[in-house]
C-alpha cells in the first residue's frame, strides 16, 4: 500500500473503512494515528459486529473511540478537515443495509443480512417478494421492521448482545462528535 499512498491519497473521495476487531480493539486509537500520519483523513469505522466480545475488549473499543473523538475534535477546532462518514450514516440493524434488495435468483428482500455467508439460512426468511412479484412498501418496510427480532432468533445471545454493544460504543463515538462537527462546519463556511 505504501507504493501507492501517493495515488490513494489524490483520490478524492476516498474513504478508509478502519475496522476494528474484538482482538485489536486495544489498538484502535494507534491504528487511527497511523492512518492519519499518512496523510488520511476520510474514515469509516466499523467495529466487529456479529462477533463476540469480551468485556475487556469492549472498554477498549469505548477508550480508542474516545481517544480517536479526541484527536478528530482536535483537528476540527484547528480548522483541519476530517470526515467520519458515521455521522451521516444510520441503519435500524447493525452493519446491515435497510432497503429493496434484490437477490441474483430474483428473490427481494428488505435487508442484505442474508446475502452474507453466515447468515444465508435467513433469506426465506426476510423474502418478501421477487421481481415478478414485487412487494408493496409496506411489506418492505414491515420486513426491515423484523429484522432486528430475525437476528436475535438466530444469533447466540452472546453474539447479539456483543454487537448491541459495540453499537451502542459507535452510537455514542458519533454523538459525542456531532456538536464539535456542526461547530467546525459553522467555522467553515463563515470562513
Amino acid at each position: 500500500m505504501l507504493t501507492l499512498l501517493s495515488q490513494l491519497l489524490a483520490l478524492p473521495r476516498l474513504v478508509i473503512t478502519q475496522t476494528i476487531a474484538p482482538a485489536s480493539a486495544a489498538a484502535a486509537h494507534a491504528n487511527f494515528a497511523h492512518l492519519m500520519q499518512l496523510g488520511f483523513r476520510r474514515f469509516n469505522f466499523l467495529p466487529g459486529y456479529y462477533l463476540p466480545w469480551k468485556p475487556q475488549q469492549l472498554e477498549a473499543l469505548r477508550v480508542g473511540f474516545s481517544q480517536i473523538a479526541q484527536d478528530i475534535v482536535e483537528h476540527w477546532r484547528g480548522g483541519r478537515y476530517v470526515y467520519v462518514r458515521n455521522l451521516f450514516t444510520w441503519a435500524p440493524t447493525p452493519f446491515f443495509n435497510t432497503g429493496l434488495v434484490v437477490d441474483s435468483d430474483g428473490s427481494v428482500h428488505p435487508n442484505n443480512l442474508g446475502l452474507s455467508a453466515a447468515l444465508t439460512d435467513l433469506l426465506k426468511e426476510t423474502e418478501i417478494g421477487t421481481l415478478d412479484d414485487p412487494p408493496s412498501p409496506q411489506a418492505l418496510q414491515d420486513g426491515a421492521r423484523g429484522i432486528p427480532a430475525l437476528l436475535r432468533r438466530a444469533l447466540s445471545p452472546e453474539v447479539w448482545e456483543s454487537t448491541q454493544a459495540v453499537d451502542q460504543e459507535l452510537t455514542s463515538f458519533c454523538n459525542s462528535l456531532y456538536s464539535e462537527f456542526a461547530a467546525y462546519r459553522r467555522r467553515r463556511r463563515a470562513a
